[in-house]
């Protein structure tokens, strides 16, 4: 309770929306990948673009595919100038295609 929150949430397609049940004023955004294999699109950080951050100091958490979890980062770090102590966006797993990084 009292804590604002926005969710981007990836799905295959729109019928696996679910209903989020929380005490926080949360915005959630279901972002349908239009039944694209996962982690094959841009779905999160394009939505991401839209998101207007709040005044002051707040916390950034994201998971999922390496390659989609880069390019959160970089848009967080770029955009809004969040540092690595107010992000934190997991690469989780790699698709096939996702390249190796150094």
């Amino acid at each position: 309770p009292g804590h604002r929150t926005t969710a981007l949430v990836e799905v295959a397609a729109g019928g696996e929306r679910q209903p989020v049940a929380t005490a926080a004023e949360a915005d959630v955004r279901w972002l349908s990948r239009g039944g694209r294999p996962p982690g094959t699109t841009t779905v999160l950080a394009d939505a991401l673009r839209d998101v207007a951050l709040p005044d002051g100091r707040g916390q950034v958490w994201g998971g999922g595919e390496a390659r989609a979890m880069r390019a959160v980062r970089d848009h967080l770090r770029d955009a809004y100038g969040l540092g690595r102590d107010a992000v934190q966006a997991l690469g989780y797993w790699k698709h096939a295609t996702t390249p190796d990084w150094d």
